[in-house]
């Protein structure tokens, strides 16, 4: 099934140096990478089925605004991916080799939650 697909991905085994360094962060950070680990953050997909949304396409047209599409390829952010993550597009199956640390970066170079509504 597709059931917890995003987390299985993101998260595939106890990694000691993700723990530490997530733990080490404040309530924000832990939200917001948890959040996006588990694809359950504020993305118009996941808003759309809470009917907060009324559409779950992301604003650059390509797909759904999920977790897996802001971090792989959606192009708004192709310049933040190369620069943090080392490339224009990320395969899904590769994702689970990102450090939450860069996914935190990412996240900052983008600056996509600071400008989205959090409901």
């Amino acid at each position: 099934t597709d059931r917890y697909r995003q987390t299985k991905m993101l998260i595939t085994t106890y990694n000691k140096r993700n723990t530490t360094w997530l733990i080490s962060k404040g309530r924000k950070v832990v939200r917001t990478i948890i959040g996006v680990l588990t694809g359950h953050f504020d993305f118009k997909r996941t808003l759309h089925i809470m009917g907060l949304e009324d559409s779950p396409l992301c604003i650059c047209g390509e797909g759904e605004d999920t977790a897996e599409h802001f971090l792989c390829s959606c192009n708004r952010f192709i310049l933040a991916r190369q620069e943090i993550l080392g490339h224009y597009y990320i395969e899904r199956a590769s994702l689970r080799d990102l450090t939450w640390k860069q996914i935190k970066q990412f996240i900052d170079k983008t600056n996509k939650f600071n400008n989205d509504i959090h409901y």
